[in-house]
């Protein structure tokens, strides 16, 4: 059955990660506040957990060019709802654990897919349109509405954001399995138009450098989303105050999603991705450093002075997300023909991201303070800067072609 593209771009992923956001906010939680770990050793499974999500995007995003992409959706949506409905079943700390490393798997195997789907027989205006209501929708699902639901309804019952997650995921594998649903095309050819306006070399250098500037910037995005919750407990924060204020993140990054698919203006242009990454870099380490002045001396539990600091560092990493995440999903879609390869090389790249903040904050929190992970992050993205320009020389054209202006 054929669907109007812009409502599917929408609803599915809001719905999807949703359900995502929900156990993202509630599992270091309860590993923290129910199960007793410290801060190091979630980010320690949690980082573990992801690394099945680099290995199994790569392989779902190859599977969904040849498999087809809603048979992989579909499966990845079976996954998300069993190890959703997993975390209901088992109690014990050992289980919940293994439920945590595997919580990802099921994500691997639809997302490349999806965006492999979406972007079948679309021209570059379509693409950017579509890849802008995707992300504002994941985006608002993931860092808005799944932290802010998830802290509420733990509150309720520490088990009631697995049960929400796995209605969500059956209810929308139930959408897939009952009506196959089919977007309408929209341009021909989108390959040879992709040759036509921006050379081979141009295209590889921009995408290139969108996936470096995303990696950093997930790294940033995941390290604001799993250590920051766990400082606020240290500040006696309630869950339902803790996800209000991580829905921050969502809000910016779903902002800047939206902005970015108003305009062209930003394809193949440095400058966009610079200012974002500069923003996001000074908030870090504005939180970062101030904290580890003010935060971890004798008004170490001063909460109010805690939550100023982190509101630029929250806004700004929300805002550098959004830039880089929509330019390397753009740039790995349009005028590439294997789009379940470049979609699954664009999630794994978000995983081994994940991996990074979640490892390495975990040893930073261990090593040093729990003010090092942002930081440290806001360093990692100015080395990245300096790679990318280096990746970009050469890359300048003339007036009216692809810059790094």
């Amino acid at each position: 059955m054929f669907f109007p593209a812009a409502p599917i771009c929408f609803l599915i992923p809001l719905l999807v990660d949703t359900a995502a956001g929900l156990v993202f906010m509630a599992t270091p939680l309860m590993l923290k506040g129910y199960y007793g770990l410290s801060d190091d050793r979630v980010g320690l499974v949690l980082g573990t957990a992801t690394l099945f999500y680099v290995g199994v995007s790569l392989w779902g995003g190859r599977a969904a060019d040849r498999w087809g992409p809603k048979a992989t959706m579909k499966i990845g949506l079976l996954l998300v709802g069993l190890n959703s409905v997993a975390f209901l079943v088992f109690r014990d700390l050992v289980p919940f654990i293994l439920c945590a490393l595997t919580l990802v798997v099921g994500h691997g195997f639809f997302w490349p897919s999806f965006q492999a789907w979406i972007g079948r027989d679309v021209d570059r205006g379509e693409t950017a349109r579509r890849i802008g209501i995707f992300s504002v929708a994941w985006s608002f699902g993931l860092s808005a509405i799944g932290p802010f639901v998830g802290g509420w309804a733990l509150e309720v019952d520490n088990r009631l954001p697995f049960a929400l997650a796995a209605a969500i995921a059956f209810l929308t594998l139930a959408f897939f399995q009952m009506f196959s649903p089919r977007l309408t095309r929209h341009g021909l050819n989108p390959i040879q138009d992709a040759d036509r306006h921006v050379p081979m070399a141009v295209r590889r250098k921009f995408l290139t450098v969108a996936r470096l500037a995303n990696l950093v910037a997930v790294v940033a995005m995941v390290t604001m989303r799993i250590f920051f919750p766990l400082v606020c407990l240290d500040w006696k924060l309630s869950e339902s105050t803790i996800g209000l204020i991580v829905a921050l993140l969502g809000l910016s990054q779903s902002g800047s999603f939206l902005v970015l698919s108003l305009t062209h203006r930003w394809h193949y242009r440095f400058s966009y991705l610079l200012v974002g990454q500069m923003l996001g870099m000074g908030g870090l380490l504005l939180f970062g450093i101030g904290g580890s002045l003010f935060l971890l001396g004798p008004n170490g539990s001063h909460a109010a002075l805690g939550i100023a600091l982190a509101l630029p560092a929250l806004l700004s990493a929300g805002m550098l997300s959004g830039i880089s995440f929509f330019s390397s999903s753009f740039y790995s879609l349009y005028g590439e023909e294997a789009k379940g390869k470049n979609s699954g090389i664009h999630e794994s790249i978000v995983g081994a991201a994940n991996v990074i903040a979640q490892y390495g904050g975990a040893a930073a929190v261990n090593r040093l303070n729990q003010m090092a992970p942002y930081w440290m992050t806001g360093i990692l993205i100015a080395l990245s800067v300096v790679v990318q320009t280096r990746v970009l020389q050469g890359a300048r054209t003339k007036e009216g072609q692809p810059s790094v202006g």
